[in-house]
């Protein structure tokens, strides 16, 4: 485990102080809910979640529908997705887009579309793989049973086809 995948720290809980290395494998799970199907991909302990989502979209097809939870809306996945005709919808964290942000303290909008550019240290990779310098996409906001307001981003852009209460 050690030689293929690496190690993370092991730090003491109450201290923060490290105390020792651990082997670590970081896996991606790409689930296909209509035939039950789950692809998995291990990554060393330091690779980047969005490289191993990036490498699920070559056994997607064009016109699939990913939907992905909070840890991977960035404008390279995003970017990505598009290029590959997939579509997505994306839960937002409050640091993923500044819209997002916005929408979650109760601003703006329930449904917005915006275009997106990558930040200026992400432009350089951008460029680097081809992915597209802006991409137009739809921030939606909907209200869950528990009263909390959640924030989306899709490329569902077409309000007629997608209404909010689709969402």
């Amino acid at each position: 485990m050690r030689e293929e995948f690496g190690t993370i720290a092991w730090p003491n809980d109450k201290t923060a102080e490290i105390q020792g290395e651990r082997p670590y494998a970081l896996a991606s799970v790409l689930y296909d809910v209509l035939n039950r199907v789950a692809l998995a991909t291990l990554g060393k302990a330091k690779a980047y979640e969005i490289d191993l989502a990036v490498g699920h979209l070559r056994v997607t097809q064009a016109g699939d529908l990913l939907t992905m939870d909070r840890n991977y809306p960035s404008y390279r996945m995003l970017a990505a997705t598009h290029q590959h005709s997939r579509d997505f919808v994306v839960r937002c964290s409050g640091a993923s887009f500044a819209v997002a942000r916005q929408m979650l303290k109760g601003e703006g909008p329930d449904s917005q579309i915006v275009t997106l550019t990558p930040c200026t240290e992400q432009k350089p990779l951008i460029r680097r793989q081809r992915l597209p310098p802006s991409l137009c996409v739809r921030f939606v906001r909907v209200r869950l049973s528990t009263g909390e307001d959640e924030v989306l981003v899709t490329s569902l852009l077409d309000e007629n086809a997608t209404p909010l209460p689709n969402f």
